[in-house]
């Protein structure tokens, strides 16, 4: 028993040094082992010295120094000690869960925070940006395809953009910007030297490339901010105490700006708004053939000098915007002169000031007082700025209406053409701004040889600008050339009626198909006062939108395709104009057609189709006549455009459709083509009346059908008796005297012949037995007839071309329009259906199997 004692002494001893020796309170039971010179219990070390220190050192104690036992001693190490292990585990895993949470709700609350501060701020730049590649990434996507959206990066939509090719001088001129941008870094005296250079330099060379000598260039982006500022120096010039006083200084004279009539559209506007001035001090000088009237403007400044009004500007035009035109110039600076007008000069002819030999209506626009130039439209370079050559009166005025600045980078901004320049050299720009006048020169001459039997009216030479139009002869009177009677209008101010406006039609047909045919030779149609709508060629105004690797696309291979393809195109429209006449007369001799009037259709014409039922009901037409109109009409197109493109659908004015006819060749057979038209109408209308006619024959065979099963059924109850129709009465006479067994008897309708016949026959023989009838369907024709058409009739007078005026011949008809619920002018023609009606409500619908060819002999058709 001591040995045993003493052995579990010795675990209970191992055993609490195994525990953690730090010290609990009494209840826990932990172990207290006091270290020498202190009074505070302390933690005990866990390696194996330490372990043999405390068991020689100290006998464990609980509190109280109550020596623990052996079997306590046990109890703690196989249960308290893992157990508390376990939960300190479980405390930290707990702590640590709970600082992460803690953390992600800071992270959150400050997200939050950061984006309600931050809310105002776009999208793209809320962050700390972008990585340089993303963002040429996204520069790229933006420029090679048209509808790319950032926010919607699906790529399988997207739209390439065309891409243009560029000339040496073209990426000159792009590579520009970059080096004028690196050169506003330099520092101020090196920059004020080389943005004074860049700019003298510049101004040099234009004032002597187009003969303006000692002149001032302002260089601007926009193309009209040069015109505003050149307005502004005309009124700081006339109104020397203008930069004192202000607009007091106009009121007791105000100011009028004279502008062209040839101006573009709300330029006069646009100058009064920027200069803050009422739109009374715009006076608008009008124009003959795109040429200023001299004779308006001279009285025009007259009355305003008179009236107590300052003339300050004249806006003149060496080539107007659409026609070309160049002013008087000559006369224009001689009356400048006289009332001390300010003059100035915009167009595309004055590029022609940059040749050796300068035409004759140029020679007076170095006297102008400053102009305009577009030079990147004239030598097809991209981002250039445009240029205003000035003579300044006074450096002062000068930099007081914004030509002049302080500011030496805004200097650069003709850095880009400075570059181009040098690289182009002389040659090169008198070639390309020469090769254009070439061209346009070229295509003249050429249009101005071609055969009609009309005529093309070709304005005169005035820059590189061609204008010309295809007309009928007897727009410009009995004889003579075209150019002179325009230029005799111009000086005895009587001008040309009105041009037809189906010759205007023609025009844009012709001018869309030129387009299209030859995009090489960029043309558009060009309405111009008192002639009409033109067709207008200005390659120097288009060479730079085109999409072209080079400005000298439009090479002599081009111009020859395109003047065939106008000579081709000609020759259709003299056909066209000559049988329009023609036509005109043999569809005014149908009875069932009638002439409508399409001002915007470039064909031979249109006409309607009007059935015979509504021939006398035209004038007073119901609203289901027009329906039934319409349908017919619109039917009628379906047909002829399967076989034939020629043929559409047009609406006029009154809403009503027609067939309208396309253009025509000299040999297009007249009557033929509208034979087809009036064939295709007799047609439709005839398969309408024969479904027409089919419904109310079937609507009659269904009441009589009715009827008589009504009147069957009324003999078989007299016949039976009255109680074998009696409940459980019924069913016992039925089984005491059984009735006999009759076939199912119905009514079947033919179709063909009209009758009502009994299906008895049909049940007992399982076959349906068909009747050879007259045909009384449509006779379907093989062609049309040309003789058919009635002959056109001899008119001495005019045709008229509106569709009341328009002959129309009534037939003795008093047939009742029919109601569209019963026509067949849009329903399909049935084939071979019939349905028949049987006792005790039992319907059948069969298809006839007959193989007839005529549909109408071969089906038959029944409703219930």
């Amino acid at each position: 028993m001591a040995d045993e004692a003493k052995e579990v002494g010795r675990i209970a001893t191992s055993e609490v040094v195994d525990r953690p020796a730090a010290s609990d309170s009494p209840a826990t039971g932990h172990i207290q082992t006091p270290a020498s010179g202190s009074k505070e219990p302390s933690r005990l070390p866990t390696n194996d010295a330490n372990k043999r220190a405390v068991v020689t050192a100290a006998r464990p104690t609980i509190a109280g120094d109550v020596p623990i036992s052996g079997v306590e001693a046990g109890f703690y190490r196989l249960l308290m000690n893992p157990l508390m292990n376990q939960m300190e585990e479980s405390a930290d895993k707990s702590n640590e869960i709970l600082d992460d949470l803690i953390k992600k709700m800071r992270d959150e609350r400050e997200q939050v925070r950061n984006a309600q501060l931050s809310a105002h701020i776009p999208v793209a730049l809320q962050g700390s940006g972008r990585e340089l590649k993303d963002i040429v990434k996204l520069v790229e996507n933006l420029i090679v395809y048209e509808n790319y959206d950032p926010e919607q990066p699906d790529e399988t939509n997207l739209i390439k953009a065309t891409q243009r090719k560029m000339t040496e001088s073209g990426k000159l001129a792009i590579v520009s910007h970059n080096i004028a941008a690196y050169i506003s870094m330099l520092d101020a005296q090196h920059l004020k030297q080389l943005a004074t250079k860049v700019v003298t330099d510049v101004t040099n060379w234009l004032s002597k490339i187009f003969r303006f000598p000692e002149a001032t260039a302002h260089f601007h982006e926009e193309e009209k901010e040069g015109l505003v500022r050149i307005c502004q120096l005309a009124i700081h010039k006339r109104y020397p105490k203008f930069a004192t006083d202000g607009y007091e200084t106009l009121y007791s004279r105000p100011p009028v700006i004279y502008i062209s009539a040839s101006a573009k559209h709300n330029l006069g506007q646009f100058l009064c708004h920027q200069l803050g001035l009422p739109l009374t001090s715009l006076c608008t000088v009008p124009c003959h053939l795109g040429v200023m009237d001299l004779v308006a403007l001279q009285k025009l400044v007259d009355d305003d000098h008179s009236s107590g009004k300052t003339p300050v500007i004249l806006i003149a035009y060496a080539g107007t915007p659409l026609a070309g035109r160049v002013d008087k110039l000559t006369e224009l600076h001689e009356l400048c002169q006289r009332f001390n007008i300010w003059l100035h000069l915009e167009g595309s002819s004055l590029s022609m000031l940059a040749s050796q030999n300068i035409p004759s209506y140029l020679s007076s626009a170095a006297l102008s007082n400053s102009m305009t130039l577009n030079l990147c439209a004239w030598l097809a370079l991209p981002a250039v700025p445009f240029v205003t050559l000035f003579r300044s009166p006074d450096v002062i005025l000068t930099r007081a209406s914004g030509l002049s600045t302080f500011n030496v980078r805004y200097k650069l901004n003709c850095t880009s053409l400075w570059m181009c320049l040098l690289h182009l050299g002389f040659e090169k720009i008198i070639s390309r701004l020469l090769y254009h006048s070439h061209v346009a020169k070229s295509i003249q001459e050429s249009v101005q040889k071609i055969e009609t039997t009309n005529e093309i009216m070709v304005l005169d030479f005035q820059g590189p600008c061609v204008i010309f139009r295809y007309q009928t002869k007897a727009d410009k009177g009995a004889s003579g050339d075209a150019q002179r009677d325009l230029d005799a209008c111009s000086k005895t101010k009587v001008l040309p009626d009105e041009s037809d406006p189906y010759f205007d039609t023609l025009n844009i047909w012709l001018a869309e198909t030129l387009k299209r045919e030859v995009p090489e030779v960029h043309v558009t149609a060009v309405d111009i006062e008192k002639i009409g709508l033109c067709i207008r060629f200005a390659p120097l105004e288009t060479s730079y939108t085109l999409n072209s690797s080079t400005i000298f696309k439009t090479s002599n291979d081009d111009i020859a395709q395109f003047l065939d393809c106008l000579d081709h195109h000609i020759k259709i429209l003299d056909a066209t104009v000559h049988m329009r006449k023609d036509f005109q007369e043999i569809v005014e001799s149908q009875d069932n057609m009638q002439i409508v009037h399409l001002p915007t259709w470039a064909g031979l014409g249109a006409v309607q189709y009007i059935p015979d039922a509504w021939l006398n009901k035209l004038n007073d037409l119901s609203e289901q006549g027009k329906r039934e109109i319409n349908t017919l009409n619109h039917q009628m197109v379906n047909q002829l455009k399967s076989t034939d493109s020629a043929f559409s659908l047009g609406q006029s004015e009154a809403g009503m459709y027609c067939v309208r006819f396309g253009l025509v060749t000299m040999e297009t057979d007249l009557e033929e083509l509208i034979s087809i038209v009036y064939t295709a109408g007799k047609d439709v209308e005839e398969s309408s009346k024969f479904l027409e006619t089919m419904s109310d024959i079937v609507k009659q065979g269904i009441v009589k059908a009715a009827e008589d099963l009504v009147k069957e059924n009324q003999e078989k109850l007299l016949q039976e008796g009255v109680l074998r129709q009696v409940p459980l009465v019924g069913s016992l006479i039925n089984w005491w005297s059984p009735p006999p067994k009759d076939a199912i008897k119905g009514r079947t309708f033919n179709l063909a012949s009209g009758k009502i016949l009994s299906t008895e026959e049909t049940y007992k023989s399982h076959i349906q037995i068909l009747e050879s009838v007259p045909e009384l369907s449509p006779k379907i024709r093989d062609g049309p007839v040309k003789m058919k058409l009635k002959p056109p009739k001899k008119h001495d007078d005019h045709l008229l071309s509106g569709s009341d005026s328009a002959t129309r011949h009534e037939v003795g008809q008093d047939d009742e329009p029919v109601d569209d619920r019963h026509s067949g002018l849009s329903q399909p023609v049935v084939d071979g259906l019939s349905v028949s009606l049987s006792d005790g409500d039992r319907n059948e619908e069969r298809v006839n199997g007959s193989k007839h060819s005529d549909p109408a002999a071969a089906g038959s058709v029944s409703s219930t």
